[in-house]
């Protein structure tokens, strides 16, 4: 019985720990995402993003649309690494939401 309770403690204790990882995880997707905002893109869009109420991109339409394959932006290829764009993306993500 004792193996028992010491498996669940230890289930209950990894359950928690895995759950309040991806919050660390987006809080510092959201700290950069900002940083890099307020860098490249306030100038443009806002300081509180007012430019983007309807940020709807996919991943994909977010990478066209920063690599200047669309018309209606420079083309910020060589500005941002693979990481930096998903934090600036999750940032737009979750501020636009929150709007």
């Amino acid at each position: 019985m004792q193996s028992v309770w010491l498996s669940l403690t230890l289930l209950f204790v990894c359950a928690v720990t895995m759950a309040a990882e991806p919050d660390a995880e987006d809080a510092e997707l959201m700290a950069d995402g900002a940083d890099l905002y307020a860098d490249f893109c306030a100038n443009c869009h806002g300081d509180d993003v007012d430019g983007l109420q309807s940020f709807t991109d996919t991943p994909a339409d977010f990478v066209a649309r920063l690599s200047g394959e669309t018309d209606d932006m420079p083309d910020f290829t060589d500005f941002f690494d693979p990481e930096e764009i998903d934090a600036l993306y999750h940032f737009l993500q979750v501020t636009t939401e929150a709007n």
